[in-house]
């Protein structure tokens, strides 16, 4: 209520959220983008090539642009088909539920280390650029779309209802899993332009988070259930340990794709 009333009186903006209603949900959401974006221009400047002079600028500030548009893109499928029945945005500015909060900072992260990856490596053309750009987003995005609905049949419990009940906990698990299953999807387009081998490493990173989620309640918590301990309990350090452990293994499971093309795109 404190913060419904803040809200009223000043004029929304970032600015505002941040500094006058410490709207701590916005700030994660925000700090997410920005980290998504960075990961993007990363991939702007990287394969620049010297002879091209300041038409590099113009290069750099058109990749960046059309990466915004695919990360604004990233937010509505993330509000509309993978976390649904709930409005992330409103949940992020006027409910300031910092579960929700999470959610989009951990879908811009995975969705920015795709389109990074797919800005990735010499130029073709500019035709040919846009296409592969596109091409691989839509793979991407639809890749993200099913995972999110495994891990939804896999769970006895909605991620929609928790996250709008603000459990940090399921915000974390759900969120750092977009984070992992995105690194093993870019690192397939990286290393090979072949859908095959996108397909392949997509099944394999959806097999290890799934089966590492057993072997976590088996071996590293055992006598209780990491289902309780998100849902019941709320423990959003167990489902950072759990996040983190999975982060860990894919980081080396990635080193053992090779590289086959010279054009990451």
């Amino acid at each position: 209520t404190g913060g419904a009333q803040r809200t009223a009186e000043y004029a929304y903006s970032l600015k505002a959220a941040l500094a006058l209603d410490d709207n701590k949900a916005l700030a994660v959401a925000m700090a997410g983008y920005m980290f998504g974006t960075g990961i993007i221009t990363k991939a702007t400047v990287s394969d620049l090539n010297r002879a091209d002079g300041w038409l590099n600028v113009g290069l750099v500030f058109a990749w960046q642009a059309i990466g915004m548009v695919l990360m604004e893109l990233t937010r509505i499928i993330a509000d509309r088909i993978i976390v649904s029945g709930i409005s992330l945005p409103n949940e992020v500015v006027e409910r300031r539920n910092m579960a929700a909060g999470i959610v989009e900072a951990c879908a811009y992260i995975g969705s920015g280390q795709v389109i990074s990856a797919s800005l990735s490596g010499p130029s073709n053309g500019w035709a040919v650029d846009i296409l592969s750009l596109l091409m691989w987003f839509v793979i991407g995005q639809t890749s993200f779309i099913v995972f999110a609905a495994i891990m939804r049949c896999r769970n006895h419990w909605s991620f929609s209802e928790e996250i709008k009940n603000g459990n940090p906990a399921a915000a974390l698990v759900f969120g750092i899993n977009k984070i992992t299953i995105g690194m093993f999807l870019s690192n397939s387009i990286i290393k090979s332009d072949a859908i095959l081998t996108f397909v392949v490493w997509f099944t394999l990173g959806t097999f290890v988070l799934v089966s590492l989620s057993w072997v976590i309640d088996v071996a590293v918590i055992p006598g209780s259930k990491l289902d309780d301990e998100i849902r019941v309990d709320r423990n959003w350090g167990a489902a950072m340990v759990v996040g983190c452990m999975k982060l860990g293994v894919t980081m080396l499971l990635n080193t053992f794709l090779p590289e086959t093309c010279g054009n990451s795109t």
